[in-house]
């Protein structure tokens, strides 16, 4: 890559990385899952990190 990244570029590119790693889904989907699972914590935990970590 040859071509040097403008303000604006580098201003998409982290925004797209904060909402990626701080976003609303990333803070609320594992809590509202641990009070749905119920006495499946493991198995909600194991596919949360399974589709969370592992597929990305």
């Amino acid at each position: 890559m040859t071509k040097k990244l403008s303000f604006k570029d580098y201003l998409f590119i982290g925004s797209m990385l904060f909402g990626l790693f701080f976003g609303a889904g990333n803070l609320i989907f594992p809590v509202h899952l641990g009070q749905e699972a119920g006495a499946a914590t493991f198995w909600a935990n194991l596919g949360f990190l399974v589709t969370g970590i592992g597929l990305p």
